[in-house]
């Protein structure tokens, strides 16, 4: 566990750089690589980008899980909110909800993914540890 702490925090980290770096120059960027073609709209360029970042944040809580094959669960949950968020972006866009309405739903699947993975982690945590202590084992498995 102790690996994956560091994981998180070298992704909160490197996710507030670049939040940073994008929520300041991200439309010079882009107005730089699309050749003055394409204009940054604001809310949906904010939208979007903390939407990359708490999809960052989710991931990253997710590797361990998925390194060991128990993010099964995880994936069926975010297939639903995914299915779900491209409905609601659907009908944004049909009621007039702009560009904003139709990313709100892919920022709001991401924030969802976060407390539904780190909850799978704290079971992961909590049954790994209970399982070494009833057969023995704490000190000969290091995680932690």
């Amino acid at each position: 566990m102790r690996l994956a702490r560091f994981h998180l925090l070298a992704t909160v980290c490197m996710t507030a750089a670049y939040l940073t770096v994008l929520s300041f120059g991200g439309g010079w960027i882009l107005l730089s690589w699309t050749h003055k073609q394409i204009n940054v709209e604001q809310p949906f360029f904010t939208i979007l980008l903390f939407s990359v970042g708490t999809e960052m944040i989710w991931t990253a809580l997710l590797m361990p899980l998925a390194s060991i094959n128990k993010h099964i669960g995880l994936a069926y949950s975010f297939c639903v909110l995914a299915i779900l968020g491209l409905l609601l972006s659907y009908w944004a866009g049909l009621t007039g909800g702009g560009l904003a309405g139709v990313t709100m739903p892919l920022l709001a699947a991401h924030l969802l993914m976060i407390p539904l993975v780190s909850f799978q982690l704290w079971k992961l945590k909590n049954s790994f540890f209970s399982s070494s202590s009833s057969k023995g084992k704490i000190g000969s498995a290091k995680v932690c």
